[in-house]
């Protein structure tokens, strides 16, 4: 940062404009951030002012202003703002009689120019004019009755101009504003109550609440029957315990839990509305008839039994509740024997040889919510692993601890393994949770043939697996139990089943949704979303003390199970145009008379941020891009590999065949080779007439310096 000082060690010889052409001259100068350079440009106004010409500072910022109107955008509204409150921190009483009175009245003159539309002043600003100089209506008044203006005598007085330019501020939503100006002119008998209404509706209730305190306790208790008719209990409850105000409103504190207790269910945090309600009778009975509300009947026994109620008294509840099942049940699906609590050595084994064999598995995982746990990410309690004959519970806690080693090599065994397919929805969060759990598990950074429902099917549905669950079998999945202490040994029954059915559910989901697909002859259908999914940790500094990683840009993008990774050096010679590219998709499937494409976007969290890819459809085949940033991204690489994929010739270049783009967009390509006697390969290739590639290869093994990435088949 490099700011210009000198021209403000003494200012008693130099005119307003010229202080201001010195003020925007040092703000611009530099490559600083404009925050820094405000602060430090104030700190020698502040210094300067004292020194101004006379009669004084006060005198010379208001000129200062007039000047700035006539500067006009872009520093007109910074500068004033940093003059004004400059020139508040100097102490009014030792501004000289002259410099006071001279400047209240040109300060007016300014500010009834704005009134009356002569001047164009940001609201802001031009209401911290009155505050700064501590003029008045009077003194207002005092310039109309002047005369300065013939034709303003003929339109309101003092008081109806500023009203106009207060309803001019609300109508433009500047109540902040608005507010200050009333505060300042007295203005109490203007229509507080329809402007509370209206602050509220716009969301801004801390000023609200500023407003209504200011006006004293009648519009106080307007502003708090106002919230709770609209449903803002905790501002309504905060402004009573505050302002004291219970013996007028009893209800306050219930109304507010009750509104907490309902959001808490609402969020399947039903624990902690237990917590809530505990010791309150009226709160109990409110979260009681909330699980009737909900028709869960089994969270309704439950809530009778930790409550010590009546069961008498709530059977007729109870009977309207359990007319028949309103979610899946885990024998529906498998049966409770099937499912296998692993907390040992001699439990790995057993899994190890339960897995073997098998070509799916349903993979999810639980843990503690953050909500609940307070400080950083809880880590995952435990992870659920079905077949179609069983289903395994791994306590990672406990693993963790006592076979450490064992757990290792178990992950490595599966998550390694291409031959098996790992089921989930939204599966990509729960394996990057898992790895940032365990940082010791090195196995949890790299899973093959991973296929994540939410993507494979296009089922982006609202409500997560339960919602999909009820698509495909008509009964959605108890999720009530989602948001529960996992860290607790032992789990409940219900924490048991709902763990295992939420993994159990996952196979039959696959199979009905493969099934129920439609055949693309050039596709292997659902196989062309599988994935790996890695995470590569730099070094163990790079690791938090809570198990996070601190940054992780060395995430590769998922590489289908079926190909190998060869590092070789790539020269790119054309820049893609992101812009056009979809639209040449568009155009190109017009021109040779084919269905329009059709994107599919999907989005998950991959380290700290949130990655998207996408796929499009061309012609009955589907292609899918790479990994980016944002959706617009995501499409454009989609379409990048549609058009290299319809555009690409075959043609034999040295000792392989270029056969089509592959997703990872300009510099990977899939390649045939003819004869890898000498493991050297050297190809031109164009993919559209946007871009070309070099690509050489000089040792397929070892593998050289990593500058680039491509693929080969095998």
């Amino acid at each position: 940062m490099a700011i210009v000082l000198h021209p403000f060690a003494d200012i008693s010889a130099i005119s307003a404009p010229h202080f201001v052409q010195n003020l925007i001259s040092a703000y611009t100068h530099g490559n600083g951030k404009s925050s820094s350079k405000f602060q430090a440009l104030r700190s020698q106004v502040i210094k300067a002012l004292p020194s101004a010409p006379p009669p004084g500072p006060a005198t010379f910022v208001v000129n200062c202003l007039e000047a700035l109107v006539c500067v006009g955008p872009p520093h007109d509204e910074s500068l004033s703002h940093m003059l004004l409150s400059a020139l508040c921190q100097l102490d009014k009483s030792k501004w000289a009689d002259e410099d006071r009175y001279t400047a209240c009245r040109l300060a007016g003159s300014f500010f009834f120019n704005v009134l009356v539309g002569k001047l164009k002043v940001e609201s802001r600003v031009a209401v911290k004019i009155p505050e700064t100089f501590g003029f008045d209506l009077k003194d207002i008044e005092d310039i109309v009755s002047a005369g300065q203006d013939p034709g303003v005598l003929q339109m309101k007085a003092a008081k109806g101009l500023v009203e106009c330019y207060l309803l001019d501020l609300l109508q433009k939503r500047s109540y902040t504003s608005a507010v200050s100006l009333i505060k300042h002119f007295n203005l109490k008998n203007y229509d507080s109550q329809s402007l509370i209404i209206t602050i509220i509706d716009n969301g801004q209730t801390n000023l609200a609440v500023d407003w209504a305190t200011y006006l004293g306790k009648d519009v106080l208790k307007f502003l708090v029957q106002y919230c709770t008719q609209t449903g803002l209990y905790k501002v309504a409850y905060k402004v009573v315990k505050q302002h004291k105000l219970e013996a007028e409103f009893p209800d306050a504190y219930h109304l507010y839990r009750q509104s907490s207790l309902r959001k808490l269910v609402r969020k399947g945090l039903w624990e902690v509305a237990q917590m809530l309600a505990e010791g309150d009778s009226l709160l109990i009975d409110y979260l009681v008839n909330l699980a009737v509300e909900v028709n869960d009947a089994e969270k309704l026994e439950e809530l009778c039994e930790h409550f010590h109620l009546d069961r008498i008294s709530m059977t007729a509840a109870m009977a309207n509740t359990c007319g028949g099942p309103q979610y899946l049940q885990l024998d529906n699906v498998i049966s409770k024997d099937k499912v296998h609590w692993i907390d040992s050595h001699e439990g790995l084994l057993f899994a190890e040889r339960a897995m073997a064999g098998i070509d799916f598995v349903g993979i999810d995982c639980e843990w503690k919510p953050d909500c609940m746990k307070g400080g950083g990410p809880s880590k995952v309690s435990i992870l659920q692993l079905a077949s179609s004959e069983l289903v395994l519970i791994l306590d990672l806690i406990s693993l963790f601890k006592k076979c450490q080693t064992s757990l290792n090599n178990f992950i490595r065994l599966l998550f390694d393994s291409q031959d098996v397919v790992k089921l989930g929805y939204a599966i990509h969060n729960d394996l990057k949770r898992l790895s940032h759990s365990f940082m010791e598990i090195d196995a949890f950074c790299l899973c093959e043939s991973v296929l994540d429902l939410q993507i494979a099917f296009g089922m982006q549905k609202k409500g997560g697996l339960s919602a999909l669950t009820k698509m495909v079998f008509g009964i959605p999945l108890n999720k009530h139990v989602r948001m529960s202490d996992w860290e607790a040994r032992p789990l409940s029954r219900k924490q048991l089943d709902y763990a295992a059915l939420d993994a159990a559910i996952l196979l039959p989901i696959f199979q009905h949704l493969a099934n129920k697909s439609d055949p693309r002859p050039d596709e292997l259908d659902w196989k062309c979303h599988l994935r790996s999914h890695r995470v590569i940790r730099k070094s163990k500094e790079k690791v938090l003390g809570n198990g996070k990683l601190a940054e992780d840009h060395n995430y590769k993008m998922p590489i289908a199970p079926h190909e190998e990774l060869v590092m070789a050096s790539c020269e790119l010679l054309g820049t893609p145009i992101p812009g056009l590219l979809k639209t040449e998709l568009f155009e190109f499937t017009r021109s040779a008379k084919l269905s329009p494409p059709v994107f599919n976007t999907a989005n998950y969290s991959c380290a700290s941020e949130t990655a998207f890819y996408s796929t499009v459809k061309v012609a009955n085949t589907t292609y899918m891009g790479r990994i980016a940033s944002s959706k617009k991204d995501a499409e454009f690489w989609a379409a990048h590999v549609a058009l290299s994929k319809v555009r690409i010739g075959t043609n034999a270049l040295g000792n392989g065949e270029c056969t089509q783009a592959y997703s990872d967009g300009l510099d990977v390509l899939k390649v045939c080779s003819n004869n890898s006697k000498s493991g050297c390969l050297s190809m031109k290739a164009s993919l559209t007439r946007r871009y070309d590639i070099n690509l050489k290869c000089t040792s397929l093994k070892p593998y050289p310096t990593l500058t680039q990435t491509i693929r080969f088949t095998k």
